[in-house]
Parts: C-alpha cells; sequence; structure tokens
C-alpha cells in the first residue's frame, strides 16, 4: 500500500508541475505577444512621425525658394 501511494503522489505531483509549465508558457507566450504589438505600433508611430515631418519640410522649402527668388518671367520683364 506504501507504494501505491507514493506512486500516487508521485503522479499527482507531476501532473500538477505540468500544469505550471504550461501556465508559465503560456503566460510567456501572451507577455511576448503583447510586446511584440507595442514594439509594432511604437516603430508605426515612429515611421509616420518621419513621413510627416519630410512632407512638411518639403512643402516649407518649397515655399520659401519661390518667396526669395526672383522668377525668369519677371527678370524678362525687368529687362525692357
Amino acid at each position: 500500500m506504501k507504494k501505491e501511494a507514493k506512486d500516487r503522489i508521485q503522479k499527482a505531483v507531476s501532473t500538477i508541475r505540468e500544469c505550471f509549465e504550461t501556465g508559465k508558457r503560456m503566460l510567456e507566450d501572451k507577455n511576448n505577444d503583447k510586446e511584440m504589438h507595442v514594439i509594432e505600433v511604437r516603430n508605426e508611430t515612429k515611421d509616420a512621425h518621419v513621413v510627416d515631418d519630410s512632407i512638411s519640410m518639403g512643402q516649407l522649402a518649397t515655399s520659401l525658394v519661390y518667396a526669395t527668388e526672383p522668377t525668369r518671367s519677371s527678370l524678362h520683364l525687368q529687362a525692357f
């Protein structure tokens, strides 16, 4: 009877240990997925800021060039 009790206890402990390991793996997978989503959103946000900055800088530079340099047609009219 002692051997049977010992075997049942070992089997129960083994089953409990497997449950904890499975739960731990599931939690780690969930945390890794969450971390990957956070990194993905952070990268998308950073990329969006880079695109927005380049567009606004291009518009700003273009408007300054036209405002400070005389056009070819106005130079031609001044010569006459």
